[in-house]
């Protein structure tokens, strides 16, 4: 079988490629491909060449008709001019069985409808939980939910990331909606809790949904708690000036060290040597960072975040609700090797038994290849 990605915005290319700065959705959408490759799948990424604009910032750019192989899966330059021109040849040209699209994007259904009349059979997969909800879920061009709709009606399977948001799917969507879980590679070996620093990690871009503030007024309320923040100022979804007065903050307290912007590996290393990953987010979805520190055995206190209810029911870490009893949390697993190790050894099993390439692998086969 054959599956398509359509890479309109250079995140997916640019993780396999190694760019650092690809964002999320790109990593998860490269996982998945490469693990399906690994199962027997033929994947063929469409990159799109676009605008001039964020060319010159890129690092890793296709031109058009130029192929690159990444770990078995196919990078393929879409040509140039008009995108659903471009993506219409591209369907044409490669003949996919399935195209996989992630999150809420308003040219989405027109690219749904280019693919139907062009018998390619469509995955929607979430990447926040609002994205089932048309009038809420784009971020641009809000005008165009009615066609977003459409899409999600007219789509053969929905993909969501946990119990949780399939529990919130609309009735008649529900019988093409399956969960499929992120996937994350597991190490073998990890740190004990006396080879780890004696601090807590946060890690996130410093936008207003990821909620930095919180995260410094808990580093106000606990100056014996050492905080270390991986995460770049960004103005993508956020205010002018809002994530430099958050740094400005952060760097006045002397609890908080702050590491800048970090490649993957990078991040990784630090959530590795933590005692916990701390989550102040108001949004997400399935965040990659949860999977990343439960991949090393770090657990995780989230003020709200908690996908499905798995940190509650698997025993994680925390949902703690409010900063106080957040900081409270944090003191308790900083304070007692025998707190960390049992939720260090739950979360090692979790990611094993739920999210590891085999394991995603298997589920997708199952959920997409299932007849309607």
């Amino acid at each position: 079988m054959k599956l398509a990605f359509c890479d309109s915005n250079g995140t997916l290319y640019g993780y396999a490629a190694g760019d650092s700065t690809a964002g999320g959705n790109g990593k998860w959408q490269w996982l998945l491909a490469r693990a399906l490759v690994r199962a027997g799948w033929s994947i063929v990424v469409g990159v799109w060449d676009y605008s001039p604009e964020v060319q010159s910032g890129a690092k890793h750019i296709l031109q058009p008709g130029q192929e690159r192989n990444l770990d078995g899966v196919r990078f393929v330059g879409m040509q140039r001019g008009n995108f659903f021109l471009a993506w219409t040849k591209l369907l044409s040209a490669e003949r996919p069985d399935w195209w996989y699209w992630q999150g809420a994007q308003a040219s989405w259904g027109a690219m749904l409808f280019i693919a139907k009349t062009s018998g390619v059979r469509s995955i929607f997969s979430t990447a926040m939980d609002v994205d089932l909800q048309p009038r809420v879920a784009l971020v641009r061009r809000r005008g165009w939910w009615p066609l977003y709709a459409w899409g999600l009606s007219a789509v053969d399977r929905i993909v969501v990331q946990h119990q949780g948001q399939l529990s919130h799917v609309s009735s008649n969507l529900l019988p093409k909606a399956v969960v499929v879980p992120g996937l994350v590679s597991v190490p073998e070996k990890i740190r004990s809790r006396a080879e780890r620093g004696n601090y807590v990690a946060w890690v996130a871009f410093l936008r207003q949904t990821k909620r930095p503030d919180l995260l410094i007024e808990m580093a106000r309320k606990s100056p014996d708690v050492r905080y270390v923040v991986c995460g770049s100022v960004t103005n993508y979804l956020a205010l002018p000036g809002y994530g430099e007065r958050m740094l400005a903050e952060m760097q006045s307290l002397p609890n908080i060290e702050y590491l800048g912007h970090l490649d993957p590996a990078q991040a990784l290393e630090v959530m590795a040597a933590a005692s916990a990953l701390i989550c102040t987010s108001d949004v997400e979805g399935f965040p990659n960072t949860f999977l990343e520190a439960w991949s090393v055995g770090t657990p995780v206190v989230s003020l709200t975040i908690d996908p499905g209810n798995v940190i509650r029911e698997r025993r994680l870490g925390f949902v703690s609700d409010t900063t106080d009893r957040a900081v409270s949390d944090i003191r308790s697993i900083l304070s007692s090797p025998d707190v960390f190790e049992t939720l260090c050894s739950n979360v090692r099993t979790y990611v094993r038994e739920i999210h590891s390439d085999a394991a995603v692998a298997r589920i997708f086969n199952q959920a997409i290849l299932r007849s309607m």
